[in-house]
């Protein structure tokens, strides 16, 4: 049992150096319970499993043994780790850029290239990497793009005319059900309370308090590496 424990110790600091490669295995808790799913990742106190598409974080101390699957190669690319280190500090600086551009100074058109730019990369390496083992890092980093796309909606609404009053009105109403308006408590504080139009606040508030939600997702991105 002791061997076999400490076997088990080895390929968790093989999975732990490789973050990027997930592979099927079976968990035994100490309490009995028995799971299945993917090992997608582990620190030095837990481990990152996902079972149907969620992702589980269980103690070590809490585990008997793991078993996995016979599709495990023998010899693992150590190059893997390096591209998936390099590939996410280039998200960050992609997001980074665009933070700095907001906080100097941008106008519509400049904003919504970058927005745009900057999504197509964060898509590429979302799919990439969509079983990597840093679940918290890439939602982080999803969310903060997806704070910047509503802020620069919430742009295009400002810029509307004015004086079609009932097409401004509706897309107020529409874009308030953005996932990420929802989700910036200042902005979703600002629709609760105030007494105005949803697009009337959206057009004065909601490019700066998304700015501002986009940022902290960002430094919580930072902090998951």
């Amino acid at each position: 049992m002791l061997k076999r424990c400490f076997v088990v110790f080895l390929l968790m600091l093989v999975f732990v150096s490789i973050p990027s490669i997930s592979f099927s295995a079976t968990i035994l808790l100490k309490n009995g319970q028995k799971i299945d799913g993917d090992f997608v990742g582990a620190s030095a106190d837990e481990i990152q499993f996902e079972v149907a598409s969620q992702i589980l974080k269980i103690k070590v101390q809490a585990i008997s043994y793991i078993a996995f699957d016979k599709s495990i190669p023998t010899k693992l690319n150590a190059s893997n780790g390096d591209h998936f280190k390099s590939d996410r500090e280039k998200v960050l600086r992609s997001l980074k850029a665009l933070k700095s551009v907001v906080e100097v100074g941008v106008n519509y058109d400049d904003f919504s290239q970058r927005v745009l730019d900057t999504q197509v990369k964060i898509d590429e390496y979302l799919s990439k990497y969509k079983k990597a083992g840093y679940p918290s890092f890439n939602t982080a980093v999803s969310n903060s793009m997806g704070f910047y796309a509503a802020a620069r909606s919430a742009w295009e609404l400002r810029l509307m005319e004015t004086d079609l009053a009932g097409e401004w009105l509706r897309k107020g109403e529409m874009l308030c059900q953005n996932r990420y308006i929802q989700a910036c408590s200042a902005l979703k504080n600002r629709l609760d309370t105030e007494n105005s139009e949803p697009s009337v606040i959206l057009a004065a508030y909601g490019i700066y308090d998304l700015w501002e939600c986009a940022g902290d997702s960002l430094l919580k991105a930072e902090k998951e590496l």
